[in-house]
């Protein structure tokens, strides 16, 4: 029993042997002490020099250019080039809304360019809008110059060789406008003068496209619709779309319908025709309602001593 207490005994003096050997010692630092101020010895001749020596100038940091200073300047050939694109533009827009007769002629800019005695010599560009080779200039040359109080525009015309006629770069017309050969026109040549003629927006001229047809003999193919409750009608409505006279289709306009005189009446199952053809003396009378606000149109184009030939018959004839 007394060796277990010694062995007890001896394990405690180890472990405080190792607590005391393991215990780190601090160490404290001490800072050095601050060396002494030197004051630097001046000598007479370093003194002078010292007050005779000129100054050096601040340096000024470097600005960054500017994108003012870096941009080059546009020369008169640049402006000129400019100028040139943008009327190629304007060309090409108005070329494809209304045809190359009506190609837009911008002003262009005057520019000056150095000349040769060193004065400055002015070049200026067409400074107002120029007719093209192929517009239409003049009066026109193949209607009269008024249609009643009604101006006529002059229009561009070229034989394409094969006996057709090519208006204003735009519409065919074939014939010669007589009794053997009627002019034959397209509703889309008869339509388009709603963009010169319509006065309740002040637009007043008629465009001979169409003023050439006045007097002449014109051949057209379309709808057509008799007078109601008219077993023998004289008169009919030739258009362009199909309409029924009250409900069905579409109702015409005065551009897309020609009011018919027929010079025999209409019987049997072509009284029923849905659509055909008419031949006449075509007129162009427009029928304007005036009053001090406003005007519109109600009726543009006429056809006279029209012979009507019915091409498709309604079901249910009268045979």
């Amino acid at each position: 029993m007394r060796i277990f207490w010694a062995l007890i005994a001896l394990l405690v003096l180890l472990a405080a042997g190792l607590v005391v050997f393991r215990t780190p010692t601090v160490t404290t630092l001490v800072p050095p002490a601050p060396a002494p101020a030197t004051t630097p010895t001046v000598t007479p001749d370093a003194a002078a020099t010292a007050a005779t020596a000129p100054t050096a100038a601040p340096v000024e940091a470097e600005k960054p250019a500017s994108a003012t200073d870096a941009a080059p300047q546009a020369t008169a050939a640049d402006i000129a080039a400019a100028a040139e694109a943008e009327q190629a533009m304007l060309d090409a827009i108005a070329e494809k809304h209304s045809g190359p007769k009506h190609a837009a002629k911008a002003a262009r800019p005057t520019i000056d360019t150095p000349g040769a005695g060193g004065d400055a010599a002015k070049t200026t560009e067409a400074t107002a809008a120029q007719p093209s080779a192929d517009a239409p200039v003049g009066t026109p040359t193949r209607a009269p110059a008024k249609l009643g109080e009604y101006v006529v525009t002059p229009a561009t015309f070229r034989d394409r060789g094969d006996g057709a006629l090519v208006v204003d770069e735009q519409y065919i017309v074939r014939g010669e406008g007589t009794n053997e050969k009627p002019f034959v026109v397209s509703w889309e040549m008869l339509v388009a003068s709603e963009g010169d003629f319509d006065p309740s927006k002040g637009k007043n001229t008629i465009p001979e496209r169409v003023a050439m047809l006045h007097g002449k003999v014109v051949s057209i193919t379309g709808y057509v619709a008799f007078p109601l409750m008219t077993p023998k009608p004289t008169e009919l409505l030739m258009m362009l779309n199909q309409w029924d006279g009250c409900c069905m289709g579409v109702p015409p306009t005065p551009y897309d319908a020609i009011e018919v005189k027929i010079n025999k009446a209409v019987t049997g199952d072509a009284r029923f025709a849905i659509n055909g053809t008419v031949r006449g003396t075509f007129k162009v009378e427009p029928y304007v309602t005036k009053t001090p606000t406003v005007s519109w149109l109600n009726g543009l184009y006429l056809m006279e001593n029209a012979e009507f030939a019915a091409a498709d018959i309604g079901a249910g004839a009268g045979s």
